[in-house]
């Protein structure tokens, strides 16, 4: 799911070993979503929310901060591409820097064009692994689905073959 959303996003392979800045923006997210699947005594008790007592804000907020950064990394990049050749690769980010270069409401700002990145990235990805899991749980709950499914794919696969 991450290949597939970094190509619409980015036109960028997230799992290319040779980019460094996909692998950062994978962990990060991952980091993101643990930290904020965490139970949080500030969300139990919120007179603790302003002291952060587990350092669960504190920690989500430098993860942020970075994803941010390497997208706006990401942006200035495209902007040079953009500036410099006359094919762009339309992708999400192309579309959405050709909004930020129309006046009046239906332009788009630079921040406009960073946050729906980063919401985008992290929903994309958060959704369809949370699908999985809940999938998963729910055939590991009832065996008899369980082996209908794996039935169902033993034909699938028999008629591919």
């Amino acid at each position: 799911m991450m290949k597939l959303l970094s190509k619409t996003l980015f036109s960028v392979d997230m799992l290319d070993p040779a980019s460094d800045a996909m692998k950062e923006l994978q962990v990060l997210n991952a980091n993101i979503m643990m930290l904020v699947a965490k139970p949080n005594l500030a969300d139990y008790f919120p007179f603790l929310r302003p002291f952060d007592p587990q350092g669960i804000r504190r920690k989500i907020r430098v993860s942020y901060d970075r994803l941010h950064e390497l997208i706006d990394d990401m942006i200035d990049q495209r902007m040079k591409h953009r500036n410099a050749a006359t094919e762009r690769s339309g992708d999400l980010l192309d579309i959405l820097l050709d909004y930020t270069e129309h006046e009046g409401p239906d332009g788009l700002t630079r921040l406009d064009v960073k946050l729906l990145i980063v919401e985008i990235f992290i929903a994309g990805t958060d959704t369809s692994t949370s699908t999985v899991e809940w999938v998963m749980a729910e055939l590991l709950h009832n065996p008899t689905i369980l082996s209908k499914a794996k039935q169902e794919l033993s034909e699938i696969n028999m008629e591919i073959e």
